[in-house]
């Protein structure tokens, strides 16, 4: 049989008329009193306006009813008993359930007491702070994506300057073969130059309303490995064919991955135009590009190489903005970082497998 609250709260009551008043009249403070044990021997007007229960329903159950399945795992009502009576009071934040069963966040702050007579009570006074937490993890959610803007912002800008070096260098170098060749047969030098300059034209057309690129980088397309690809080998096309470079790809095992575009085309880039930069002069480029299915939801995209090698103590320099491992080659120094950021920013990761003198792994993790 239930206790009746009033029979254990008499004493408390007419021992102090502040305290009756106090628990009978609060609307939006909801109070439980219980014993030691945790059993509900009384519920306020407040508790029951704000939760939905009747007294009837909870009078003489255990406290723990109201508790969320999580919180009975971790012991929460018993390890609020005990605090509770070790340290006079005892505070927290975690869900208590409504009487529909809907889980809400409130902060509770259970006191010790005792009555005139040596009864021991326990009263949980508990605030309502569900719309708080909601709007704290909302708002949560709004700088994750500014931030996720601005990093976007920041690669954009990174990633549009170093990728306008590349058609720049093709055309720099086809008309210093224009004016070597001394005007022989200048026609296939000059559709060279032209198709370089649309590529250029084209850079640039992307650069022309950076919001609506913001948001285009965001969006994740379905994109051909292949296609990829063969656009970077054109537009590093001059680097590629001076360095005497073979170019090896194989995408049969993943041909596709959703994937904003142009941050796979920067990282494929980056990754290529890298191995020519710091190849080795004691023999021929070889480059191998490949994708495969791996566990945990990724598609492995690999880049290796026979170039010079890194040291094992300047693999993180490698990712570090600025950066530049070998002065005696051009570059600025951003690329591999601007790779780092764009597959942080997707949820991937990366892996570098490296020997000094006999080349380099790039194994780009990326989320599908």
């Amino acid at each position: 049989m239930p206790m009746h609250s009033n029979d254990k709260l008499s004493p408390v009551f007419d021992s102090s008329l502040f305290f009756k008043m106090m628990f009978e009249n609060a609307e939006f403070t909801s109070i439980i009193i219980m014993n030691p044990q945790g059993l509900i021997l009384d519920v306020n007007f407040g508790f029951k306006k704000c939760f939905g229960y009747s007294k009837e329903s909870l009078v003489g159950q255990n406290f723990s009813v109201l508790f969320i399945d999580e919180d009975l795992e971790k012991n929460l009502p018993e390890r609020e008993l005990v605090g509770t009576m070790e340290k006079g009071s005892y505070n927290d934040e975690n869900f208590l359930k409504q009487a529909d069963g809907t889980p809400t966040w409130v902060h509770g702050e259970s006191i010790y007491a005792q009555d005139d007579k040596g009864g021991e009570f326990i009263m949980k006074v508990v605030q309502d702070i569900n719309e708080e937490k909601v709007l704290g993890h909302e708002l949560k959610q709004i700088n994750e994506e500014q931030e996720r803007i601005i990093n976007d912002r920041e690669n954009f800008i990174y990633t549009a300057s170093h990728d306008l070096q590349s058609p720049i260098n093709n055309i720099e170098g086809l008309v210093t073969a224009l004016k070597e060749n001394h005007g022989d047969n200048p026609g296939v030098l000059l559709t060279m130059i032209e198709k370089s300059i649309q590529r250029f034209r084209d850079k640039i057309r992307e650069l022309s309303d950076i919001g609506k690129e913001q948001e285009e980088a965001r969006k994740s397309d379905q994109v051909a490995f292949q296609d990829i690809f063969e656009e970077v080998l054109l537009d590093l096309e001059m680097e590629i064919s001076g360095s005497g470079g073979e170019m090896v790809a194989d995408f049969s095992e993943v041909p596709h991955i959703i994937f904003p575009k142009r941050n796979l085309k920067s990282i494929v880039q980056n990754l290529i135009s890298n191995t020519v930069k710091y190849r080795s002069s004691d023999r021929q480029l070889e480059v191998k590009v490949l994708t495969k299915r791996v566990g945990d939801g990724y598609v492995l995209l690999s880049v290796s190489d026979n170039a010079i090698g890194i040291r094992e103590e300047d693999k993180k320099r490698v990712f570090q903005m600025y950066e530049r491992l070998h002065h005696d080659n051009k570059g600025t120094g951003v690329g591999m970082a601007i790779v780092k950021r764009i597959v942080d920013n997707a949820g991937g990761y990366i892996e570098l497998e490296s020997v000094v003198g006999e080349g380099s792994t790039f194994n780009i993790y990326l989320p599908i």
